[in-house]
């Protein structure tokens, strides 16, 4: 039945659909004992939710790519069976939804948009009005909004959303800003503020029953396995404070670690995860533990997490805790989460990036929960601390300030134990004159007082910054905070980190924007005199401090390096490492100090995997980096390193030069180590690719041990094809389905050394590589050659056209036509394979050694990280994909590419076709990764480039498997958990 309603722009249609049964709980998602949790609304009602809001009706308002809905409960029964579709402008699917009494809030189509219903008919009185611009549509733009105590509007920005400073009042907290931004506006929309920065991609934010706004902020994924990773983290958010994060405006991943004075601390650490929806609420139809706090979505791992909060501290009460969990292929991924302002109930709506959309509801039925009384739970006084910060962000704001009485609150704020209340003070402390600092740095003696002022002093750029902070360092009986404050107000007076010379490269975080001048010899003698002094965290960034002015000192240098072996920790030594990298030296250090340096470096990889610390893409660039920046001090390190005894695994390769003589050594160390390892090795195609600076045939019995794994057989077929033998044949032949036009050219050279068979299994590889040549760049290159060949098979001569020799070889060789379908998938009946699939007697083991045969290891990694990771993090992807969804993408792997791992085509001025995941981009070239290499490309070799139709996934990878051996897949990719990828929570 369709009812039609009238509705802004138009018709809005009311479907009434057939109420689904609600049942006890979900199979695969777990929720704590005495929650019930069931799907409400469906994916025929709501497909791919990127946003859900609840109005003061109860009604759920979602949206998608293309669609904006309300949903309407009918009966009453808890379950959605009617959908309203609204229709709007909003096609790129609404990141951020506020529903309130007369009006809908949208974070959509490049701004924050206002639709007005003043009548309360549910009709729209007009088309909405655009009260922000802002960047939106895309994963780290615009998204949450909420109303604040204050009345104000207030807006979660991604880092990359782009607020303009045209846009934001004077009177604004912050003037300039980092990365992601919590925005506010004003209630007649004349006013925009930024009131907090530093996130990097949080998404959904709300405000607790004090006003405390609290966000759930993702992690840095792309450097797991560096120094500077975070993971997934909990804030309290403090107005006007920095939260960490610098991209883009001070780096591409680098970011301030938490333990940062000048760094708002995060509540909780979460690990691995990419947060979504956030909402703080005080349910009371919950029990007691989960009626303060706060709920964050994590996408990835699909999950819920509960983190309880203490209204008047602002602070957590105990550890968060998983409140809704996969346990199955249910494929759960939260985008939003919402209160249902009648029932009492949490709502959770699921899709993004295409996936299925519904939502979900949790009620409490267990007893009933003993309430405090029979009225609403009363707002909780704030504690002092939280009391000054307040007025501290008030007092910010006034138009004008009587210093005389606030004075004493401020020196009172500045001298806090509590970092929040020390941060809050800043946005006050930059109101006052460099006149004013100086006369307070001089009445003070408490020296945490001192470091606040000194970093405040610092950013006006005065003089006595430095001397003070030095000082300050060097006082042994000053506590680390202070110590730390120092350091940091060195930092800031010589231009703080974020050198954009040094843009997405190892240095980021560890080179100044400023120059270091008549400053450097005074900072580096007290550094001399302080490091080591035994506090790691205050070592680090003794150290870091090093690099930045970028010293020479022989004694800090000579500690550095004893200090290197000392450390257990790989992170801590990869930080070291880094460090001397950045030493200056007018000669090169002396040979004898390369061994202890060597050593290391070849043991990272095996301290990395000890410690559970899996690499992602950046690991490897940035080891490069380093291995070049400590090259330039010890020009013999790559020698050293591949003479060295223990030299011979995967990850070794990134601590080698380019130069001809290293390339033969290594591939000769190579081959050797894989002559002489097991059967069940893993050798990416990266290192195999490298035994093409040997003879063929000193390499042929290696090669063919290798070619079995399917993975292998780009470096495998470029190799070969150079010196080809009668065996080689089949090899060669699967090469033409190679995604790099290099390795097809290859082995079209190859296959024309040797006689032609004429063979189904060559007819068929010729006229797909000639279907292929109609689209690609490549083609017209590869069709003389294919049809020629074709011609001395068969004796027809249809030229170039593919589509006759299909018509041909359909009505002449109907059997032979039959395997060119082969590529195009039957779905279903795939899906009529897959039912049959006992999953339950999948062995994870098994599918381990699946997953490194066919290949699929060398670019998404295993449980124990690695892997050049073009492909994305495949840890809880059972959790938020269904299984089928999962095996469509495995098998139909071009049919839905997300853009962060969509590969580019290149041409080169010289006929060059190159396809490979952009690392880095800049005006001046690209640089690439491919299955087997990192490639450069200069600017003025590129003569076009296009997004790749192809995925870097090959197509076909399950098609050799058994049905068990699917099985064996797909439990070992469920097997994959979180808690083996991330490093335990660390307490603030």
């Amino acid at each position: 039945m369709r009812l039609i309603d009238r509705g802004f722009g138009g018709v809005a249609f009311l479907v009434l659909l057939s109420a689904a049964t609600a049942s006890a709980g979900v199979d695969g998602l777990r929720v704590p004992t005495g929650f019930t949790i069931e799907q409400v609304a469906t994916d025929a009602q709501a497909t791919d939710i990127t946003c859900m809001t609840c109005d003061p009706k109860g009604r759920v308002i979602v949206a998608g790519r293309g669609y904006l809905r309300r949903l309407h409960d009918t009966n009453r029964d808890g379950i959605y069976d009617r959908v309203e579709d609204l229709q709007t402008p909003f096609l790129d699917g609404a990141m951020g939804l506020l529903a309130e009494a007369g009006s809908l809030t949208v974070t959509s189509n490049g701004g924050v948009w206002r639709l007005l219903d003043a009548d309360g008919d549910d009709r729209w009185d007009g088309p909405p009005k655009k009260i922000l611009s802002v960047k939106t549509g895309g994963e780290h733009d615009a998204h949450a909004l909420r109303r604040g105590p204050d009345r104000w509007l207030y807006l979660l920005c991604g880092n990359m959303s782009g607020i303009s400073p045209k846009e934001v009042s004077k009177k604004s907290i912050l003037q300039t800003w980092d990365a992601g931004t919590l925005v506010r506006i004003s209630p007649d929309d004349s006013q925009v503020e930024v009131v907090a920065h530093g996130f990097r991609n949080a998404y959904g934010f709300d405000f607790g029953p004090t006003g405390d706004a609290f966000t759930f902020d993702s992690d840095n994924e792309r450097c797991i396995g560096l120094p500077w990773y975070e993971p997934t983290r909990f804030y309290r958010i403090v107005g006007g404070g920095h939260h960490g994060w610098l991209s883009p405006q001070r780096s591409g991943t680098w970011r301030m670690p938490p333990y940062f004075p000048d760094v708002v601390p995060p509540i909780a650490e979460l690990g691995r995860g990419s947060p979504t929806g956030g909402v703080a609420a005080h349910l009371s139809r919950f029990p007691a533990p989960y009626r303060n706090g706060f709920w964050a979505a994590d996408w990835t791992l699909g999950q819920v997490w509960f983190i309880p909060v203490d209204p008047a501290s602002g602070m957590r009460t105990d550890k968060p805790s998983r409140f809704i969990e996969t346990t199955g292929s249910v494929g759960f991924a939260p985008t939003s989460l919402a209160v249902d302002p009648t029932r009492g109930d949490l709502l959770i709506s699921v899709g993004g990036r295409g996936t299925q959309g519904a939502v979900y509801r949790v009620r409490w039925t267990g007893p009933p929960p003993i309430m405090d009384s029979g009225n609403p739970q009363p707002i909780p006084k704030l504690t002092a601390e939280r009391s000054l910060e307040r007025e501290l962000l008030r007092e910010a704001q006034a138009e004008s300030i009587d210093w005389a009485s606030w004075e004493p609150k401020l020196i009172d704020a500045l001298g806090s134990s509590d970092r929040m209340v020390r941060i809050a003070a800043g946005p006050l402390l930059r109101r006052c004159s460099l006149s004013q600092l100086q006369t307070l740095l001089v009445n003070q003696s408490q020296p945490l007082i001192q470091a606040m002022l000194a970093l405040e002093l610092a950013d006006r750029q005065a003089d006595s910054a430095i001397p003070t902070a030095i000082a300050l360092l060097e006082r042994k009986s000053n506590d680390s905070e202070v110590r730390l404050l120092a350091i940091r107000a060195i930092e800031r007076r010589l231009g703080d980190l974020g050198d954009r010379r040094s843009l997405n490269r190892v240095a980021e975080g560890y080179a100044l924007r400023g120059e270091v001048v008549a400053s450097r010899p005074a900072i580096q003698a007290s550094l001399e005199r302080v490091f080591p002094t035994g506090d790691a965290t205050l070592d680090r960034e003794l150290l870091r401090l090093a690099a930045m002015i970028r010293s020479n000192s022989e004694t800090l240098w000579k500690r550095v390096l004893d200090s290197l072996a000392m450390t257990g920790d790989p992170l801590e030594q990869i930080h070291r490492l880094i460090v001397m990298s950045r030493f200056q030296w007018a000669t090169p250090r002396p040979e004898s100090e390369l061994a202890p340096i060597v050593a290391v470096v070849l043991e990272l990889d095996r301290r990395l995997d000890a410690a559970q610390l899996p690499r992602d893409r950046n690991w490897p660039l940035r080891m490069r980096e380093t291995r070049q920046a400590l090259q330039e001090s010890l020009p013999n390190f790559s020698r050293a390193v591949v003479e060295h005894p223990a030299f011979g695994r995967p990850e070794h390769a990134i601590w080698l030069d380019d130069s001809s003589a290293i390339r033969i050594r290594a591939a000769e160390r190579y081959r050797d180590a894989i002559a002489a390892s097991d059967a069940d090795a893993n050798w990416p195609p990266e290192i195999i690719a490298r035994l093409g600076e040997l003879p063929v045939e000193s390499v042929r019995s290696v090669l063919e041990r290798l070619a079995s794994e399917s993975g292998n057989r780009d470096a495998v077929v470029s190799i070969l094809a150079r010196d080809p033998k009668e065996n080689d044949r089949r090899l060669l032949l699967s090469g033409l389905e190679s995604l790099q036009p290099a390795v097809v050219d290859a082995c079209l050279k190859g296959l024309g050394q040797l006689n032609r068979a004429g063979d189904a299994d060559e007819i068929v590889a010729f006229v797909r590589l000639l279907q292929r040549a109609q689209t690609e760049t490549a083609g017209e290159k590869w069709k003389p050659i294919v049809t020629a060949r074709l011609r001395e098979s068969t004796g027809q001569t249809f030229g170039s056209d593919a589509k006759l020799w299909v018509t041909w070889l359909e009505q002449a060789k109907p059997a032979i036509a039959k395997r060119l379908s082969s590529s195009n998938v039957d779905w279903s009946a795939w899906q009529q394979r897959l039912a049959k699939i006992d999953w339950s007697a999948g062995d994870a083991e098994a599918g381990r050694r699946i997953f490194q045969q066919t290949g699929c290891i060398a670019c998404h990694g295993g449980a124990s990280g690695g892997g050049l990771r073009l492909g994305p993090d495949l840890s809880g992807v059972t959790k938020r994909f269904r299984r089928d969804d999962l095996l469509l993408a495995l098998i139909q792997p071009d049919r839905d590419i997300s853009s962060r791992y969509r590969a580019m085509e290149y041409e080169t001025d010289v006929g060059q076709i190159v396809v490979g995941m952009i690392v880095y981009e800049a005006t001046d070239g690209v640089l690439l990764q491919t299955a087997t290499a990192t490639i450069r490309l200069n600017a003025n070799q590129i003569v076009s480039k296009r997004p790749s139709t192809r995925s870097l996934m090959p197509s076909g990878l399950l098609d050799p498997l058994s049905n068990q051996d699917i099985a064996n897949l797909v439990a070992y990719l469920t097997s994959i958990s979180e808690e083996k990828r991330s490093k335990p929570e660390k307490q603030p």
